[in-house]
């Protein structure tokens, strides 16, 4: 047996239906203060309830997303799931995710995002369309090319190798194999 019923409060239209065994509950609101226009969208939420109280069971909850990644580096099961995990987490090892949808349509709008993989993406869902989690927005920092060191790595023309600032090997202090970085030659 379905019941429906209204309450006028504060300018909206609360909509209950019991349908058998639970009960659904709807706020509609409205901007017209005619007293007509506000029992037709009062008889329409009742509709549209009474649409949603088909069957005489509540609605299954739908299921908990899987959870992947972690120190057992769970995969998602689904070949059409990546693991997400989440912005910014990329860099933390044994990182936990949830399998998510890989999307086959997305906008074309540049927000640049940095993918776990160290490459940039037009947008989140070009990136999770590939399977890869984002690390950061904006683009991803290009490294420089390694060059010297004990191996003699070459720079590509036009550019030539100088010592790395950012490691603690020193060239001038017996430091011959230190490996450096490719950069334009500079100006002085």
């Amino acid at each position: 047996m379905r019941i429906g019923r209204y309450l006028l409060l504060d300018r909206a239209c609360f909509c209950w239906l019991v349908c058998k065994s639970h009960l659904i509950r709807s706020k509609i609101t409205w901007r017209k203060s005619k007293m007509q226009k506000l029992m037709s969208v009062a008889i329409l939420g009742a509709f549209m309830l009474m649409q949603a109280c088909t069957d005489n069971e509540p609605p299954e909850p739908s299921p908990l997303p899987l959870v992947c990644g972690g120190i057992q580096g769970k995969q998602c099961s689904n070949t059409n799931q990546y693991c997400n995990l989440g912005v910014g987490s990329c860099s933390i090892a044994d990182a936990q995710g949830i399998c998510a949808d890989k999307p086959t349509i997305c906008p074309e709008v540049y927000q640049p995002v940095c993918g776990c993989d160290g490459k940039t993406y037009g947008n989140t869902c070009k990136a999770a369309a590939v399977g890869v989690s984002i690390d950061h927005e904006n683009e991803c920092e290009t490294m420089p090319q390694a060059c010297g060191g004990i191996a003699g790595l070459q720079c590509p023309q036009g550019q030539v190798c100088n010592d790395d600032p950012r490691d603690s090997c020193d060239p001038e202090k017996n430091g011959a194999d230190c490996p450096g970085i490719c950069e334009a030659p500079r100006v002085n």
